[in-house]
């Protein structure tokens, strides 16, 4: 089991800064967005490795790849998984707290243009040790569904 965990976090550590979240789609059909979801240190760089106690912020970017608008009905939507953390077995830790407060207001994003929004974890350091945090956004009729891991050490 741990041969299983180093390689995980070994995969992980190499290549989360480069992953990004895309539809499941066939290679033919155009998708309507891209999503990032990533996770930044203390200089706000991509990384997947926090050294405990350092400040950590999880960014999240909607790009508008279509010829039309993108609206999304309530912004607050975005954020029912994102930015929750949990550990690799499962269990809450914790919300990154929001920059601003959460209001129901429509979000609209034009052809071409990015939504782009950080939240830095402003609680307890997290322990040391491997977490992930999920999101799924609905976008049209495409969900995308990611698992952000992370090791703090």
């Amino acid at each position: 089991m741990k041969k299983i965990i180093s390689f995980l976090i070994l995969f992980v550590t190499i290549s989360a800064p480069f992953l990004m979240l895309s539809s499941c789609s066939d290679e033919n059909e155009e998708s309507e967005a891209t999503v990032i979801y990533r996770l930044l240190d203390k200089d706000n760089n991509p990384t997947n490795v926090i050294t405990y106690g350092d400040k950590m912020s999880f960014e999240l970017i909607i790009t508008n790849a279509s010829d039309h608008e993108i609206k999304i009905d309530d912004e607050r939507e975005l954020y029912a998984t994102a930015y929750c953390v949990y550990t690799c077995e499962g269990h809450y830790v914790g919300y990154a707290s929001p920059t601003d407060e959460l209001i129901m207001r429509p979000l609209s994003i034009r052809p071409g243009e990015q939504y782009r929004t950080v939240r830095t974890w402003a609680r307890t350091p997290i322990p040391i040790g491997v977490y992930y945090s999920p999101i799924t956004i609905i976008i049209g009729n495409k969900v995308f569904d990611y698992k952000l891991t992370f090791k703090i050490q």
